[in-house]
């Protein structure tokens, strides 16, 4: 929040929001920013749960859903934001959250007989390689 700040500050932190929007939309919906560049559009200079709790209200009141979850409290862990309600949005939620409508939903997009084309995932390194 711009809670105490002069009117100049204030501009300045909407600015900076407004151009993490604007990367957002301009990379297809979907970056990978570090989590100083967001505290440093909050205008603050650490990063704890509350200030983490009030990232996450701005980006939700842009329209902009992040992973993981909860915000790391580390300057220079990533993060991923995604414009919500676009297709690559509505598949980022459809992974992250459970539920049978999004198991249909995700089965009929990656279904080839519907789509009449195969998606070519790269190999994810991890434990999943070796299940």
């Amino acid at each position: 929040m711009t809670y105490g700040l002069d009117p100049v500050m204030e501009e300045a932190t909407a600015w900076a929001w407004h151009e993490i929007r604007t990367s957002v939309e301009g990379n297809g919906n979907v970056l990978t920013v570090p989590m100083e560049k967001l505290r440093d559009a909050h205008n603050v200079k650490k990063l704890g749960a509350i200030v983490c709790a009030e990232i996450h209200s701005v980006l939700e009141r842009m329209g902009i859903g992040h992973i993981p979850e909860d915000l790391p409290r580390y300057q220079d862990e990533l993060v991923r934001l995604y414009k919500r309600a676009t297709p690559i949005g509505n598949l980022i939620d459809a992974v992250l959250k459970p539920g049978l409508k999004n198991d249909s939903d995700l089965r009929r997009l990656f279904d080839s007989r519907t789509t009449r084309r195969t998606l070519q995932l790269p190999a994810i390194e991890g434990k999943a390689d070796e299940m």
